[in-house]
């Protein structure tokens, strides 16, 4: 996982690695191979991609719309269409399969972004390596399904595929990454292990906050908490120094 504060250049990192940007010098290597030498069908078969700030502008069904992830492969249409059906259910949008996207919650439309990648992957044969590539797929998602989601990418990451996720809250790395890369204002802060590497000094090195680190009741993993009181202190110094003083123009 990739975390770090707004503007670090996680969105830009991975932009890169999809090969959706280009870099301003070197290259970025896919299996032993430029980016730039892959074909966009090669390339789509090999990497799905989930954006944050895609729009879905055309009246597909949720249904429709998932299949899309199957065309790089050109797989017949009941494949297809069981492939979606099986991702609806595991991003629970199964309900919404005949609805129109332009009629959906923007969470809602978010988790068929998601079924639509996970389609992208499926549809590839067995044995086929492929990577996802995920941009804060938290936004627009409730709480309780954000844990849920997390969990379907370590399961991922545990079989088959790579998974790169870009992500703001620290604590969802601790628990599901089996490597974290920490980034502030475009530069490495420190990558590895997530215990070693989202440690409170980094943490409150990056995203400029007093962190300390606590253990969860229920299965001991490592917590992050920022020191509130702390912070409320100097928000408030900060609000009274922007009051004019008394009698001021």
């Amino acid at each position: 996982m990739v975390l770090g504060p707004n503007g670090a250049g996680k969105s830009t990192l991975l932009s890169l690695m999809a090969g959706d940007l280009k870099p301003a010098a070197g290259s970025v290597i896919l299996d032993g191979k430029a980016l730039q030498e892959w074909s966009p069908q090669r390339l789509a078969r090999r990497r799905a991609v989930y954006s944050q700030n895609e729009q879905m502008h055309f009246a597909f069904t949720a249904l429709e719309a998932v299949q899309l992830g199957g065309l790089p492969w050109a797989i017949p249409e009941d494949t297809s269409r069981r492939l979606a059906c099986r991702a609806l259910e595991w991003v629970e949008a199964d309900v919404v399969s005949h609805k129109s996207v332009l009629s959906l919650s923007g969470g809602q439309q978010a988790r068929l972004r998601l079924a639509r990648a996970l389609v992208q992957l499926w549809a590839a044969p067995d044995g086929e390596p492929c990577y996802l590539l995920l941009d804060e797929p938290t936004a627009h998602l409730d709480f309780g399904f954000q844990q849920k989601i997390f969990a379907l990418f370590r399961h991922l990451a545990d079989t088959l595929y790579g998974v790169l996720v870009v992500v703001h809250d620290p604590n969802l790395a601790l628990r599901y990454a089996h490597e974290v890369t920490l980034l502030c204002a475009g530069s490495l802060i420190a990558q590895g292990l997530p215990d070693s590497v989202l440690s409170p000094a980094n943490v409150s090195k990056a995203y400029r906050v007093p962190v300390t680190r606590c253990t969860s009741e229920g299965d001991g993993v490592p917590l992050l908490q920022v020191e509130t009181a702390t912070c409320v202190r100097q928000s408030e110094a900060t609000a009274s120094s922007w009051i004019r003083p008394s009698g001021s123009a």
